[in-house]
């Protein structure tokens, strides 16, 4: 009996692990970098609570999935992935335990709560949360939403106040999580309302937390967030943001479309699987058998805060709204068995056509942004080698591709590594394809710069392309030195790099740590274009105490004509 209870209970933990195998190798990448690099900006108690609670990233602020999780990992364990990669596997198990017992608690059926976590599993949109750690923010308020959930229902079974306040503690920690978990309150009174309404009453407050949260998450965010995630509210755009997410919860198109298989196999499938769910809730609604209505409205619910985001549909955001369907997929499936031949061959053909091609999808995927990450690390390392060979001079990198740059340098790991900027070739920024409104000249070294710092023995030049970083700083030296636009002036001058300091003329300091203050007046030498329309950006910083009393105005010449005047305004450092 307890061998039995055991593998009931493990026998998901050990589906995920086959299936998401790869996810443990998987190293870091994209905006795992910028949460690596939080620890530079800790220097006292007070720098740390500004860490954990600074509105960051489009204006979120999520202490513990992304600050508190990062600060400490990278305390105890730097840049070894493995550690961070068991957590999120671990809390995932934990998951996979709170989704059978509550889908044992809602059904009264032990299949249920085992087909239900594998059906979940299996979903085309867990492959990122399982292999990208920034992603663990999903996969956390998934933990926080099923505990405080089922300690509801083992408060409304046994009307016990730890039950009561274990929900409260949970509901309440789940903010540090992800934003989501401002829909438990809806979840808990539809429950309520459907199967125990004396207990309406003892959830309804939640809603005020999550309506002062709300409120306050929008006023400290504000300004931050990119047009990228811009809010559309008018019903047509909801209803097809609605109809893409429902159709992504089920669909293994994009694996198919990466291996060369031909998609339409896979979205007639995926269509007869969603077909049999719907047709499944039709027919629970009409046997008045409500459950059907909270596991749909769990999966409403929990993608309604999306809904808005018309720009930015991402299939992880169905992490925890695949968790109702999966739990109405387990439960049909157990009703199914219950019954005829002709009903169980319905049931396991429903099941098959959808985890069988959703399964392979999440193995391929996972694989895929896995060995991405392991990309990033050959380059990582190679880099470190660089440094210790040349602990004197600036990396320069030729030969980035798209992938590499997006995955793996745009959000700067040489910050969390202590290692000065690191920049690209001139000539590779044409590879790399902008996203929306980026701008990310910042990140290549314009060629006079190049030339003159590999003149000079400041720099040296890596190939990436291959395998194995390879120095190339004479070739690269030789190409590229009697170019026209190596004795151009630079579009760009970054003040704080030693690198730009021959095109700086009067009016500078010294650097201090990476900044360079200047003079009520300076000169620079900058190229680019003087027609009409073209711009001119500034980006600096300045003291509390140059902006006190009043704005401090900022004007630019160019060759000595006025190009315009910025005010900062009064208090803005």
């Amino acid at each position: 009996m307890i061998l039995k209870r055991a593998l009931y209970w493990g026998f998901p933990a050990l589906f995920c692990v086959a299936l998401y195998w790869h996810g443990l190798k998987a190293w870091f990448q994209m905006d795992d970098f910028a949460w690596l690099g939080l620890h530079t900006q800790v220097h006292d108690f007070s720098s740390f609570l500004s860490a954990l609670f600074r509105p960051m990233a489009q204006g979120t602020v999520r202490p513990l999935s992304e600050r508190l999780f990062f600060l400490s990992f990278w305390e105890w364990f730097g840049m070894d992935a493995l550690p961070y990669r068991l957590l999120v596997f671990a809390t995932q198990f934990a998951n996979l335990a709170l989704m059978a017992g509550i889908v044992r608690r809602l059904t009264g059926s032990a299949v249920a709560g085992l087909v239900a976590p594998l059906l979940w599993l299996a979903s085309p949109v867990l492959y990122l949360p399982m292999v990208w750690t920034s992603a663990y923010n999903q996969i956390l308020c998934a933990f926080f939403l099923l505990l405080a959930f089922f300690l509801l229902l083992r408060f409304v079974d046994s009307g016990r106040t730890r039950s009561y306040c274990g929900m409260w503690a949970a509901f309440l920690l789940g903010f540090g999580a992800l934003e989501l978990n401002v829909v438990f309150p809806a979840i808990a009174c539809l429950y309520t309302a459907l199967f125990a309404r004396r207990y309406v009453r003892a959830v309804a407050p939640m809603f005020l937390v999550s309506v002062a949260y709300t409120l306050w998450h929008r006023s400290v965010g504000q300004g931050l967030a990119s047009s990228f995630y811009a809010m559309d509210y008018s019903p047509l755009s909801l209803l097809a943001v609605f109809g893409r997410y429902a159709w992504l919860a089920v669909s293994a198109s994009p694996a198919a479309r990466l291996r060369g298989v031909d998609p339409r196999w896979m979205d007639a499938s995926s269509a007869a699987a969603l077909l049999a769910l719907v047709a499944f809730v039709g027919a629970m609604v009409w046997r008045r058998e409500w459950l059907a209505v909270f596991l749909a409205g769990w999966f409403g619910i929990t993608i309604a805060p999306y809904l808005p985001l018309a720009r930015h549909v991402s299939d992880y955001y169905l992490t925890v709204p695949a968790i109702g369907l999966a739990m109405l997929g387990g439960w049909a499936f157990a009703i199914g068995m219950q019954r005829g031949l002709a009903t169980k061959v319905i049931a396991v053909l429903a099941v098959l056509l959808f985890a069988l091609p959703c399964a392979w999808h999440e193995r391929v995927l996972s694989e895929w942004y896995a060995a991405k990450s392991r990309r990033v690390r050959a380059m990582v390392r190679g880099v470190a080698a660089a440094h210790s060979r040349h602990p004197n001079r600036w990396v320069i990198l030729h030969g980035v591709d798209e992938d590499l740059f997006w995955n793996g340098l745009y959000d700067k790991p040489e910050v969390a590594l202590g290692w000065r900027p690191l920049y690209m070739t001139a000539e590779t920024q044409p590879m790399i394809s902008p996203v929306l409104e980026e701008d990310i000249s910042e990140h290549f070294l314009p060629p006079p710069v190049t030339i003159r710092a590999l003149e000079r023995k400041q720099a040296v030049v890596y190939d990436v392309s291959g395998a194995r970083l390879r120095n190339i700083s004479g070739t690269y030296l030789r190409l590229r030195s009697q170019s026209d636009d190596a004795m151009a002036l630079p579009s760009f001058v970054d003040a704080g790099n030693a690198l730009f300091a021959t095109f700086l003329q009067d009016g500078w300091y010294g650097l201090t740590g990476g900044i360079r203050w200047m003079s009520q007046r300076a000169t620079l030498q900058l190229g680019g274009t003087v027609n009409a329309g073209s711009t001119v950006r500034l980006r600096g910083r300045v003291t509390p105490e140059h902006t006190a009393s009043q704005p401090l105005a900022v004007t630019v010449y160019v060759n000595d004509v006025n190009a315009g005047t910025q005010r900062v305004a009064r208090g803005r450092t």
